[in-house]
Order: structure tokens, then C-alpha cells, then sequence
């Protein structure tokens, strides 16, 4: 069951929307939504922040100050973490072979 914590008016945060989906965070889930039907195709839980980015079949996410990467699917692959105890924050920038993070 979601609550209205869930979702903050002040989470200045949007969607990225790719191949009819949607995808995007709360403070504790990272979404997807087949946008035809109006249905969740999936979620996963964590403590999420910012907009996430999707490109190459890929959506990216920040959790706990790193990047989560998932298949357009929901399949966790990989977890990347800042160097020299750098955190991400902000937005994400994909392009064919880099992910920048925004200020």
C-alpha cells in the first residue's frame, strides 16, 4: 500500500519515459509503468532519489548516494559507486556509452 509520505510535493523529481513505459522513484520505490494499459509492470523497493534515466535497454537510479542499474524489466545488474567516497546526487544523464550525474 503506498502512503502520501511516499511521494513529497518537494521531490522536485520527474519521470523518464522510454518504449510505451514510464519510469520513475518515490522515497522508497523505483517504478514502471506500461503506459497503454495504465498498469505497473514492476517496482522495486529501496530508498530512492532524484529522476532516474533509461537508454539502451537500461534505467539507472540513485540509492543510497550510487547508481542502481536495472533492465527495462526490473532485473538488478550492477551497483556503481562514486570514487573517493563521492556520492551521487541530482539528475542523470545517459548517452550511448556514458551516465553523467547532474549537481
Amino acid at each position: 500500500m503506498r502512503t502520501p509520505n511516499e511521494f513529497l510535493y518537494s521531490m522536485n523529481r520527474t519521470v523518464a519515459i522510454a518504449d510505451g513505459r514510464a519510469y520513475f522513484t518515490s522515497t522508497t520505490n523505483l517504478f514502471c509503468v506500461d503506459l497503454a494499459p495504465h498498469t505497473n509492470a514492476w517496482s522495486r523497493t529501496g530508498p530512492f532519489s532524484g529522476t532516474p534515466a533509461v537508454a539502451n535497454g537500461m534505467v539507472y537510479a540513485i540509492s543510497n548516494g550510487m547508481v542502481s542499474a536495472f533492465t527495462t524489466n526490473g532485473v538488478y545488474q550492477r551497483t556503481y559507486q562514486g570514487t573517493n567516497g563521492d556520492t551521487y546526487a541530482g539528475e542523470l544523464i545517459v548517452t550511448d556509452d556514458v551516465l553523467i550525474r547532474g549537481g
